[in-house]
C-alpha cells in the first residue's frame, strides 16, 4: 500500500462504524523511491492532519520507516536509506509536536540480514516477530493491553 491510499482506505473503513481506540498506521517504505524524502513528509503530515481532525479521541499511532536491505527500483539505494531516516527524524518531531504516537523499531536493522527474507525487502519470520513484538510491548505500555503469551 502507498501513503495515497490511506484516507481513501480510512474513509471506506469508518463507514457505518465509530473511530477506534487506536490506529496504527505503518506506511511510506514503498513511496520512498518514487518520492523525495521531503515530498513524503509534505504528505505525511497533510494527511495526519486530516486523520486527527477526523478521528478525534482515537490514539494515532505512526510507525517508524523500516530500513531495507533492497529499495526495488531505486538507482541508489544508500540516497534512499538517507531518505527514510530523514522522514523518521521530522515524522517523530511532527508526533512530537501533534501528540501523536511515534513508534520506533529499533531492533529491525538492514545489518541483520537473518531479518529479512532473501529479497532484502521483506521482513522475515523473525524479523515480523520482532516488529509485533515492538508493537505488543507499546500497546501493553500505552494502553496496558494484556496478550496472550
Amino acid at each position: 500500500m502507498k501513503w495515497a491510499q490511506l484516507l481513501p482506505t480510512l474513509a471506506e473503513l469508518i463507514k457505518n462504524r465509530s473511530c477506534p481506540d487506536a490506529l496504527v498506521i505503518h506506511l511510506g517504505e514503498n513511496d520512498l523511491v518514487q518520492l523525495s524524502g521531503l515530498g513524503l513528509i509534505k504528505e505525511m503530515k497533510k494527511d495526519l492532519d486530516v486523520v486527527a481532525r477526523s478521528w478525534a479521541g482515537t490514539c494515532i499511532i505512526l510507525t517508524a520507516l523500516v530500513p531495507r536491505r533492497i529499495w526495488r527500483g531505486a538507482l541508489n539505494c544508500t540516497a534512499v536509506e538517507r531518505g527514510r531516516r530523514k522522514v523518521n527524524r521530522e515524522m517523530r518531531r511532527f508526533c512530537s509536536v501533534k501528540g501523536l504516537c511515534w513508534l520506533e523499531h529499533k531492533d529491525i536493522v538492514r545489518e541483520s540480514f537473518h531479518l529479512y527474507r532473501p529479497d532484502g525487502v521483506h521482513l522475515s519470520f523473525l524479523g515480523n516477530e520482532f516488529y509485533l513484538l515492538e508493537l505488543r510491548n507499546f500497546l501493553s505500555g500505552k494502553f496496558g493491553v494484556k496478550f496472550w503469551a
